[in-house]
């Protein structure tokens, strides 16, 4: 079963002040259309730069997708914020709201990548 492993000691969770300490949470306990989403990055080796840019207009996590198909919580990013992330080609990346739904799907190519979230 794949898992949502956090990636850091404690994650807030969006909107809802719950606090999440528990280091996995099971591919169940997130939102229902994430389970298509969880697909598993290919190891490969090189760099690739990639941006998100969080215009939503709520806080989103930015979760990798690893070569075991578990999704790690990289980053919370609230609105108007942006993080800059050095990758490998072909991986895949998920972006997720406070309810753990995902909203977008992204597979790296070779080159710079630019994700605007809105």
């Amino acid at each position: 079963m794949n898992t949502l492993k956090i990636a850091m000691s404690c994650v807030v969770l969006c909107g809802t002040g719950t606090v999440l300490a528990a280091q996995e949470l099971r591919l169940s306990d997130v939102g229902q259309n994430c389970a298509g989403a969880f697909v598993a990055s290919p190891v490969t080796t090189g760099d690739v730069p990639m941006r998100v840019d969080n215009n939503a207009g709520e806080n989103i996590f930015v979760a990798w997708l690893n070569s075991q198909g578990n999704a790690e919580i990289y980053d919370n990013l609230a609105p108007g914020e942006m993080i800059e992330i050095t990758s490998r080609p072909h991986h895949r990346w998920v972006v997720m709201d406070g309810a753990l739904n995902c909203h977008y799907q992204m597979t790296l190519g070779t080159t710079p990548e630019y994700f605007n979230i809105q």
